[in-house]
């Protein structure tokens, strides 16, 4: 059975009766931001569906934080959990996929061969590698301060033909 790991975005969106069948995970953070509103309602419904709160092993988060250093996604400290727990789970040889739209989540998923299920938006469909240009004077940059004028950059995904 497949283990869908749940971001914010299924219950921001009301999105439980849309998803394919499988055991349902999230972390105590995505718990803690649906505390209001709809998505709180919705939270509620998918955790008496049998919805899991699930904290991935510290060794885990580590391994997510390195992924996510080396491919530069920003992405939040849920999503590092999110994430973790997906490494987690595909260490212990289980087939997962994490719901979100967010695409460097998934950029992170693609990355590490984890299975991923966007709900309204599109979805990624070629691994996303970010370069750096500055704010002020468009020069191209690998760190976090231009040479060029000193400016701070901006990351983003240089057009690629699609493979």
């Amino acid at each position: 059975m497949q283990i869908l790991i749940l971001d914010s975005t299924v219950f921001l969106e009301n999105a439980s009766d849309g998803l394919p069948e499988g055991a349902r995970v999230t972390v105590f953070e995505v718990a803690e931001e649906m505390k209001s509103g709809k998505a709180a309602i919705e939270f509620d419904k998918i955790q008496k569906m049998g919805l899991e709160i699930i904290e991935p092993k510290e060794e885990f988060i580590v391994a997510a934080k390195k992924l996510q250093e080396r491919t530069e996604d920003r992405v939040s400290q849920t999503d590092i959990r999110i994430i973790a727990l997906a490494l987690q789970f595909k260490s212990r040889g289980k087939e997962v996929a994490v719901v979100s739209d967010d695409y460097a989540v998934q950029n992170l998923c693609k990355k590490e061969k984890i299975g991923f299920i966007p709900l309204s938006k599109k979805g990624i469909t070629r691994e996303l590698n970010w370069q750096g240009h500055c704010k002020a004077c468009n020069a191209p940059m690998p760190g976090n301060a231009c040479d060029v004028c000193g400016s701070t950059n901006k990351k983003y995904v240089p057009h690629q033909p699609s493979r």
